[in-house]
């Protein structure tokens, strides 16, 4: 199956029917999905991914990334430093690569490498 644009899962836009089946998985999805800014994208997938279409797998990972980075929103949003008082002056990249006693942990070293799934899925790698 190829993905070109707002699509029907089980007759119903995708919109609804993840809004059904993100109440089974709570902890995996636990942002309401903003359906007008998910349009938006997905109609436009050929400027977000430079093709025309996208296999179901590519969908699925370009939706997880965006639906956890934008807590569901799909606004686009620009990277920022953190939010939290820290000694150290962030005006540089570093801070995405480093990690933060007690607020979060770099996913970049071995041997904490991890899959995708693992790290944001389970939330192992930031602290509630």
């Amino acid at each position: 199956m190829w993905i070109e644009g707002n699509f029907k899962v089980k007759s119903q836009p995708f919109t609804g029917w993840f809004r059904k089946f993100r109440l089974r998985y709570p902890d995996i999805f636990p942002f309401e999905l903003n359906g007008r800014n998910f349009s938006t994208a997905i109609n436009r997938l050929a400027l977000l991914t430079g093709k025309p279409a996208i296999t179901v797998n590519e969908f699925i990972g370009h939706f997880m990334i965006i639906y956890q980075e934008t807590c569901g929103s799909f606004k686009p949003l620009a990277e920022r430093g953190p939010a939290w008082d820290h000694p150290d002056d962030f005006r540089n990249d570093e801070y995405f690569f480093i990690a933060i006693p007690g607020k979060k942990r770099s996913y970049n070293l071995a041997p904490q490498k991890c899959q995708l799934a693992t790290c944001f899925v389970t939330g192992e790698y930031f602290f509630r």
